[in-house]
């Protein structure tokens, strides 16, 4: 089971497709307006990147990337941004403290710091706009405990939360060959797994995505995911299946804001 539930497995060209992103991305911080590196606290990786159009803002939108909570680096992804700057929308990108020099609690609670300071500097700022987040694979397990995992928020509630190919069975993790490195415990995998602690209900819209070439024990954890959300009422959160992506490039659509996953992140109403 390991190769299909593991995604770096279940495809083998995913080095490549990230050294592709990573290319793109060094040409869209090289051509548009962003602020690299700002930081939102002390530690090693408590900083985001900031991508910004002319003039007034329509929206702002964070970005939590993937990596199975131990790599991966906010400058792979800058190419998501370019798109959005088009439709006056600034796009954030934070790094977090990986694991496993920090433990996953520290973890989401980097991502919640982010993410206040990113609205404050950023949202807050710009008058009444409208804010968005996303992640991705291990990713969307951080926005899951950090956005609907916490009862009570500094900042404004997102308008809409985007979910890609989620790595959310934390027991699963656990059990697989990359805890060698995670460490995980049975105390944080019961603290922090995102298919066993409450889900409050915010009034934002929901949206689950797989990629349509995904393993079905990777998509599975979705499926487990919109049950877990609809017991905590949400309406029916069906996981959507984008045909021929895998885990990686499942990513592609995001950058382009006229795709059906571009517009639930811009489209708040």
């Amino acid at each position: 089971m390991e190769p299909l539930w593991n995604p770096r497995k279940a495809v083998p060209d995913s080095e490549a497709i990230i050294a592709r992103f990573s290319e793109l991305s060094g040409s869209v911080r090289s051509h548009v307006s962003c602020k690299i590196d700002q930081p939102y606290g002390t530690q090693p990786r408590q900083s985001f990147d900031i991508f910004l159009p002319q003039g007034r803002l329509a929206g702002l939108h964070i970005f939590i990337h993937g990596g199975f909570w131990m790599s991966r680096d906010k400058s792979v992804f800058s190419f998501l941004a370019a798109s959005y700057i088009d439709k006056q929308w600034a796009f954030a990108i934070p790094n977090f403290p990986l694991m496993p020099s920090t433990r996953l609690t520290e973890m989401i609670g980097s991502v919640k710091k982010a993410c206040k300071t990113i609205w404050d500097e950023y949202g807050a700022s710009g008058g009444s706009i409208p804010w968005t987040i996303s992640g991705h694979s291990s990713g969307a397990h951080l926005v899951v405990r950090a956005i609907l995992g916490d009862a009570e928020s500094a900042i404004p509630r997102p308008a809409s939360i985007i979910l890609l190919s989620g790595a959310y069975d934390l027991r699963a993790v656990q059990e697989s060959e990359v805890n060698e490195v995670l460490k995980l415990s049975n105390e944080e995998v019961t603290k922090e797994c995102a298919l066993q602690q409450s889900c409050y209900f915010l009034p934002a819209k929901v949206r689950l995505y797989v990629g349509g070439r995904e393993p079905l024990s990777w998509i599975e954890q979705s499926n487990r995911l919109a049950k877990h959300l609809q017991n905590s009422g949400y309406s029916s959160l069906e996981p959507l299946s984008l045909a021929g992506h895998d885990h990686f490039s499942i990513l592609e659509p995001l950058a382009q804001p006229q795709s059906e996953l571009g517009q639930n992140v811009l489209n708040v109403t």
